[in-house]
C-alpha cells in the first residue's frame, strides 16, 4: 500500500509538471504574436493624412477629418466617403470604408515595413495586392502640392552637384499639370531608362500615346541641369533641373514649337 501511495503521488507530481509545461507553452504561443521590439512595430497608430499608392496604380488619400478620396493614376476621382482605421498589432491594420453606395467595406493591411506591405479586400471579388505609403503629410491634404513641396522644398540645392553624369537606370515619372480647378488634372507618363541606351515609354491618360521603345541621349550641363533627348519624340529635348538626386522639374517644348510644358519628375 505504501508503494501504491508513492506511485500515486509521483503520478500527481508528473501530471502537475505536464500541466505547467503546457500552460507555459500556451502563454509563450500567445505572446509570440506580439512585436518583439519596436523594429517590428510597422503598422501606424493612425493613417490620418497618409497618401498611399496601390499596385494597380490607383491612389488613396486619408484625411484627418475621417474622409478619404480614391483616385486613378490620372488623378480622376473614383469614389470618396468616410473611413475608420483600426491598428490590430505591430504589422496588421484594418480600414472600414463607407461611401454610401457600398457601406462598411473592410480592407486588411499587412505591413512589411513602415512604408510598404500588402492589402486585401474582405468582400467579393476579394482583390489583393501591394501598397506603398508615398507621403505622410501633416499640414494640408493635397497630394500634388505635397509632391511640388517635395521637389521644390529641398533647400539650397544650387550649391550641390545634383545632376548625375550618367542618368541612372530605373523608372521615372513625369507629370505635367493641365488643370488646376475644380480638381487638379494632368498628363502622367513613365520613362524607363535601360542599360543599353534605350528607354521604354508608357503614358497614363484617357487617350494615351502608344507605348514605344527607342534610344535616348542624356547630357549633364552643370551642377543641377541636364538635357534628355528621346528619339521617339522627334528629338525633342527635356530640359531637366534637379532639385535633389532623384527628382526635379523639367521643361519641354511642344512638337509644333507653339507651347512650353512645365512639370515635375521623380525617380521611383
Amino acid at each position: 500500500m505504501e508503494n501504491l501511495s508513492m506511485i500515486i503521488k509521483l503520478n500527481k507530481s508528473f501530471a502537475i509538471l505536464i500541466i505547467l509545461n503546457l500552460l507555459s507553452l500556451y502563454i509563450l504561443g500567445c505572446t509570440s504574436t506580439k512585436p518583439s521590439s519596436d523594429q517590428d512595430n510597422f503598422a501606424p497608430d493612425s493613417i490620418s493624412n497618409l497618401l498611399t499608392e496601390l499596385s494597380d496604380g490607383n491612389i488613396v488619400e486619408y484625411y484627418e477629418n475621417g474622409l478619404y478620396e480614391y483616385r486613378n493614376s490620372n488623378g480622376e476621382l473614383l469614389n470618396q466617403g468616410k473611413y475608420l482605421y483600426k491598428k490590430i498589432d505591430g504589422t496588421h491594420g484594418e480600414v472600414v470604408f463607407n461611401n454610401g453606395a457600398n457601406p462598411y467595406i473592410r480592407v486588411s493591411f499587412n505591413f512589411n515595413n513602415p512604408n510598404f506591405g500588402y492589402y486585401k479586400w474582405n468582400a467579393p471579388p476579394y482583390i489583393s495586392g501591394e501598397f506603398e505609403i508615398l507621403k505622410r503629410t501633416k499640414d494640408k491634404a493635397d497630394s500634388f502640392d505635397q509632391a511640388l513641396k517635395y521637389v521644390y522644398g529641398i533647400g539650397n540645392s544650387k550649391n550641390q552637384d545634383l545632376s548625375p553624369l550618367v542618368l541612372p537606370d530605373g523608372v521615372y515619372r513625369f507629370f505635367i499639370q493641365t488643370q488646376e480647378k475644380p480638381v487638379k488634372r494632368g498628363i502622367l507618363f513613365f520613362i524607363t531608362i535601360k542599360e543599353n541606351g534605350q528607354y521604354d515609354f508608357e503614358q497614363k491618360h484617357k487617350n494615351p500615346m502608344a507605348p514605344h521603345t527607342n534610344h535616348y541621349r542624356y547630357t549633364k550641363k552643370n551642377t543641377n541641369k541636364a538635357e534628355l533627348i528621346l528619339n521617339g519624340f522627334d528629338q525633342e529635348i527635356f530640359y531637366l533641373t534637379f532639385q535633389n538626386l532623384d527628382s526635379g522639374i523639367f521643361t519641354k517644348q511642344s512638337a509644333q514649337k507653339d507651347h512650353i510644358y512645365n512639370g515635375i519628375f521623380l525617380k521611383q
